[in-house]
């Protein structure tokens, strides 16, 4: 059945040979041998010796004939593969295609050439290289078949076509890249440089290869740069990092980071392969981040104000110099410890009930008393705000301090000097003023609310005491009436002074009254008060009065 086959085919070759034969030569000249089937034959003969595997197909893909070369090609002899379908060397995914190859190649009557891969009769699956021609009926035109071309293709001229593909990926993406890399020798001669150099550096290539790369180095870094150089080239395979500075095509100077690689003993480049980057951007931005931190940080620290970086827990995350200086214990010995170690219990639950919910309270003013190590105690005012600790979301405080004890004690003593006498430390007519109509209005709005008395005193003779013994006399003369006065009355009672000599008494009365000072009517109680002061002598100065010869008012009207 092979050789009956076999025939057909080399028959069905010959035809189309000869009438090709035939159709290409001039009949006038040409011999009658030249166009008759036994020059077709000799023909394939002739194709038989060719070491390309050549095989001829019917309409239905089934191979009619095959020269020798099959065996060496496709590891089938001719034998084997005559009577059997072409797709018997393909590839099970392949196969669907070969077949509509076939059927376009009959469709359109044109030859195809296309890569493929193929299984040998030893099940390797080899690449090939396939041309396949329609023959057709030198008579009618009608598609006979094909005859199909088989090429081994060569390991090199895959590993050729890859590279190509891998070159022209290369270069796509070195066009786009915003890194550029290059191959120098060891004095930094470029002798290759990516394309995206252009939009980089705004260098081209060419205008770089050739160059020495040391040549664009700025300055200032060039020492570094070659010692940097120096250390890669010195070292097979070392891998160094150095960002410096480098000039660009429109002499502006920016920075770079350049990834150097030793690839010496790298066959086919045997040179120093750079990776480079601009950060100019990144450098400017960490040089600006790092001005803005020191100029915050000098603010921070000359402040006159202490200033605290607290978490939740009261942990003393930052402190200036001047929080320090206030708390009274050294910086090194603040850190990560708590705030409420060193103040009294009160202030420790106030801090941390404040801390704690600093995210809801938002900033706040408050005052704390600190008990200093110096044994005093100071008055803080404080002022805390929210403050985001980490990516997390953790809240602290921050927290600024100021020293405000000395003003608090001022505010104390100017709050006094407006209430009470310079010299006699009484309570002044404002104060005094300010005290009745307090108790009359109690009075007034509680009836059952004993009744309020006024003494007023008022030194006799004071003047000729001033004129005698002196001023300095008269001032301790006041002092002593009202020491007595106030060593004489009680809790309830107010004793001030209204001006020059003149002193007044004031009390509340109280029923079932218990506790210390006199007891009685309030108006009988200053009475005798009053008789106390002006019975017993003042002395001073190798002197004595006894002239005071206080008088009694009293008011115990019933409001309401």
């Amino acid at each position: 059945m092979s050789v009956d086959a076999d025939a057909a085919g080399e028959r069905l070759l010959a035809e189309n040979l000869a009438a090709l034969l035939s159709a290409g030569s001039d009949t006038t000249d040409a011999s009658p041998e030249a166009s008759t089937p036994s020059a077709a034959l000799r023909l394939i003969e002739a194709l038989d010796a060719l070491p390309d595997a050549l095989m001829v197909l019917d309409a239905h893909g089934i191979v009619t004939w095959a020269s020798s070369a099959t065996s060496e090609v496709l590891g089938w002899s001719p034998d084997e593969l005559v009577g059997r379908s072409i797709a018997v060397v393909a590839l099970e995914e392949n196969a669907e295609h070969q077949q509509q190859v076939l059927e376009e190649m009959r469709r359109t009557g044109t030859a195809v050439t296309f890569s493929a891969q193929r299984r040998r009769g030893d099940g390797e699956v080899i690449e090939v290289s396939v041309s396949m021609a329609p023959l057709r009926d030198s008579t009618t035109g009608v598609s006979l078949g094909s005859c199909a071309s088989v090429r081994r293709t060569a390991p090199q001229v895959r590993l050729q076509t890859q590279l190509a593909q891998q070159d022209s990926i290369s270069a796509a993406l070195s066009r786009r890249s915003s890194d550029v890399a290059l191959i120098a020798k060891p004095d930094t001669e470029i002798t290759f440089i990516s394309p995206s150099i252009l939009d980089v550096m705004g260098y081209t290539p060419e205008e770089l290869v050739g160059a020495k790369g040391l040549g664009l180095v700025h300055p200032d870094d060039l020492p570094g740069v070659e010692a940097f150089v120096g250390r890669v080239v010195s070292s097979p395979g070392a891998v160094e990092r150095m960002t410096f500075r480098v000039t660009n095509a429109a002499g502006e100077w920016r920075w770079i980071e350049e990834t150097l690689t030793n690839c010496f003993e790298v066959p086919g480049v045997q040179g120093l392969v750079a990776n480079v980057r601009d950060v100019t951007n990144e450098v400017e931005a960490r040089a600006a981040l790092t001005a803005s931190e020191r100029r915050y940080r000098t603010i921070v620290e000359t402040a006159q104000e202490g200033v605290l970086v607290l978490d939740r827990d009261s942990r003393v995350l930052f402190a200036n110099r001047k929080a320090a200086d206030l708390l009274g214990h050294a910086r090194s010995k603040l850190f990560r410890r708590q705030l409420t170690e060193l103040v009294d219990q009160t202030t420790t639950e106030e801090i941390r009930r404040r801390i704690g919910s600093r995210a809801d309270r938002g900033h706040e003013r408050f005052e704390v008393t600190y008990p200093h190590p110096d044994g005093g105690n100071r008055i803080f005012e404080v002022a805390a705000s929210p403050i985001s600790l980490d990516a997390e979301g953790a809240t602290g405080s921050l927290t600024m301090i100021s020293d405000v004890t000395d003003a608090r004690r001022i505010e104390t003593e100017l709050q006094h000097r407006a209430l009470h006498d310079a010299l006699t430390g009484l309570p002044n007519r404002a104060l005094f003023t300010d005290r009745l109509s307090m108790a009359l209005s109690r009075q007034q709005q509680e009836p059952d609310h004993p009744s309020v008395a006024v003494l007023s005193l008022d030194v006799d003779g004071f003047k000729l005491i001033n004129d005698v013994h002196g001023h300095e006399f008269g001032d301790a003369i006041l002092v002593e009436v009202a020491h007595r006065l106030r060593s004489a009355s009680g809790p309830a009672d107010t004793v001030a002074r209204i001006g020059g000599r003149r002193v007044l008494g004031g009390r509340r009365g109280s029923r079932g009254r218990r506790g210390p000072g006199p007891r009685g009517p309030p108006a009988q109680v200053l009475a005798r008060t009053g008789r106390r002061v002006r019975n017993h002598p003042l002395r001073g100065r190798q002197c004595r009065h006894r002239r005071g010869s206080p008088t009694v008012a009293v008011l115990a009207a019933e409001v309401g």
